[in-house]
């Protein structure tokens, strides 16, 4: 059944869509703004599954967001991060937040107790919108790191997106 609706949303034909690149850190402002902009014009929800989350920045577009009602936030963050880095960590500053609801999750089973991470670097907006790529939320990631962040604007991606990270929240546990 899964895979029948990846293809299926994979396989629809979509007219309009923008892709930006981000080359980061030369573009780390752009992308930082973008990303802010993104999340301050969000109507109906965003959903974040990000490995590293200490940009004070971000984590403040979204606590402003949903301060503002009338949108659903949901935040993925690997759970074994999060745990070893708390002191720079700002999943748990979210936590009392209104209208956002933190999870924590980690890869499958390799052995025994031991398992893999969860290590993308997600977000979806409005069901229109993906940012993906190699980009934690993290100051260094978007100004001092050599990486990517690719923006989508398109229904039919964003729509695969949500579907891979509906699939992490499943697996995910309630942040406590």
């Amino acid at each position: 059944m899964k895979a029948i609706l990846i293809l299926l949303v994979c396989f629809q034909i979509s007219f309009s869509y923008e892709i930006k690149h981000f080359l980061l850190p030369n573009d780390g402002n752009k992308a930082e703004k973008s990303l802010i902009r993104d999340i301050s014009n969000a109507k109906k929800s965003i959903n974040v599954a990000m490995f590293m989350v200490t940009n004070k920045r971000l984590t403040n577009a979204l606590k402003e967001r949903a301060q503002k009602g009338k949108i659903d936030i949901k935040l993925i963050a690997d759970g074994s991060y999060d745990k070893t880095h708390q002191k720079i960590s700002k999943v748990k500053k979210l936590v009392s937040v209104k209208n956002i609801s933190i999870f924590i999750t980690k890869g499958l089973k390799k052995k025994k107790n031991k398992f893999g991470i969860m290590h993308s670097k997600l977000v979806t907006i409005d069901d229109n919108v993906v940012y993906i790529g190699s980009t934690n939320w993290t100051k260094s990631a978007f100004h001092s790191n050599y990486e990517i962040l690719i923006k989508i604007t398109d229904a039919t991606t964003a729509k695969l997106y949500q579907y891979y990270f509906s699939d992490m929240l499943e697996q995910a546990e309630n942040y406590k």
